[in-house]
């Protein structure tokens, strides 16, 4: 379940903070973390491994990674990219009923992959990040955190925020084992475990993407291969079991509500003549 996502009470702890002109054979391993990544790429061209899926990059553009994505980044062999990357813990603290209350931010409303609008007022910004991360002085994580939430304050404005060819493809592997496998019992974990994707965040992006929940796409692609099958002369019962459906019960309540109307009523209407 996503956690709620209050900039008010927000807290960031830091992992890692880097600017950097990235050489051709720089590279970051895809692997699954447990961190919130930021990719700000100003210049040159790489590749960004997300989930199992993997694309071309090319600046000026910010990638958003949250905790429990698989991802990594390579750099491209002939334009130097120049990033500044942030590995940051997120977490909404408040004071309530006399004691403190801490919820992980699993996910912030950020798309994977956006835009950068403002180039220079965003390097701006990072550059003074990235000058306190490198600081050993006191208060130097108060002032990097006043940095950053001044950085997620400007985001929306800075980047378009837009979803890309990316982000959908991000999915691709889940829709095709749906479409594969839909008779068998298929659940959330199976499916984020095809994107390599953490849950919560696929359960958000898939529904974003195809505007329903991975269980409301299952049902629904189901009932259409039940009506292909009743079409074709099979009974009511025989149907259910044939699509993924163990309960014939389920199976009606499901099929009403998909298309308005009761298997036993499909069928009246399919045999009655125009």
């Amino acid at each position: 379940m996503k956690s709620s996502f209050n900039m008010d009470t927000l807290v960031p702890s830091f992992e890692h903070i880097v600017q950097r002109r990235c050489s051709p054979n720089y590279i970051v391993p895809p692997s699954v973390r447990d961190f919130h990544n930021f990719m700000f790429i100003f210049s040159g061209e790489g590749f960004c491994v997300h989930g199992n899926q993997t694309e071309a990059i090319k600046g000026p553009m910010l990638i958003y990674n949250p905790p429990g994505t698989r991802f990594g980044y390579y750099a491209g062999r002939h334009a130097t990219m120049h990033i500044v990357g942030i590995n940051v813990y997120l977490a909404n603290v408040r004071y309530k009923n006399k004691g403190w209350i801490l919820d992980k931010a699993d996910q912030l409303e950020l798309a994977h992959k956006m835009k950068i609008e403002e180039t220079e007022r965003l390097l701006k910004l990072l550059e003074k990040l990235v000058q306190c991360w490198s600081l050993s002085k006191n208060m130097t994580s108060l002032h990097c955190r006043s940095w950053f939430m001044a950085l997620l304050a400007e985001l929306p404005r800075l980047t378009g925020n837009s979803r890309s060819a990316l982000t959908e493809a991000a999915i691709r592997p889940a829709l095709q084992y749906v479409h594969k496998f839909y008779k068998e019992k298929i659940t959330l974990e199976t499916l984020s475990k095809e994107a390599g994707l953490a849950p919560s965040y696929f359960g958000m992006l898939f529904k974003e993407i195809t505007g329903y929940s991975p269980i409301v796409y299952i049902h629904r692609y189901r009932i259409e291969a039940a009506k292909e099958l009743i079409d074709a002369g099979f009974s009511v019962s025989e149907v259910s079991h044939s699509v993924g459906f163990q309960d014939s019960f389920y199976f009606s309540r499901v099929f009403k509500k998909v298309t308005g109307v009761s298997p036993k009523k499909y069928v009246t209407d399919m045999l009655i003549p125009d």
